[in-house]
């Protein structure tokens, strides 16, 4: 049995979490360019402490509308995430998918991630609309 355990609002490191990294690549370059020189921590052997490498991975989140995370939060874990935008394109949050990593791709034609960016066009849509859900 596996089991993964996260609550909405937890407060994850922006390197090593697909929906922060989905939320901050989308941020303005003053706010990306205000984290450079934070020592990135290792969460896992996989984490990604290389800021060239971080920033490579922000312009790739950019171009794909969506971020993964490969065992760089938690070991046997992959997530995905893609993130959700206000009315004036601007990153409000992210909804990721997690699972086992033999469970989850995230190459851009899997089904979970067409599904997720879906579902965050969809909430994207009617926060731009004011739509009370």
């Amino acid at each position: 049995m596996v089991r993964l355990a996260g609550s909405i609002g937890d407060r994850v490191p922006f390197h090593a979490a697909a929906g922060a990294k989905a939320f901050i690549a989308f941020c303005p370059p003053e706010i990306r360019k205000a984290l450079l020189g934070v020592t990135l921590r290792r969460y896992t052997k996989k984490t990604i402490t290389d800021w060239r490498t971080i920033e490579h991975q922000f312009d790739e989140i950019r171009k794909n509308g969506f971020a993964f995370d490969q065992e760089e939060l938690d070991e046997g874990t992959f997530a995905i995430g893609a993130p959700i935008f206000n009315h004036e394109k601007n990153p409000v949050g992210a909804l990721v998918v997690a699972g086992p990593s033999q469970r989850i791709t995230w190459a851009e034609n899997s089904p979970i991630v067409l599904d997720l960016k879906k579902t965050v066009q969809k909430i994207s849509e009617q926060l731009s609309l004011g739509a009370v859900v």
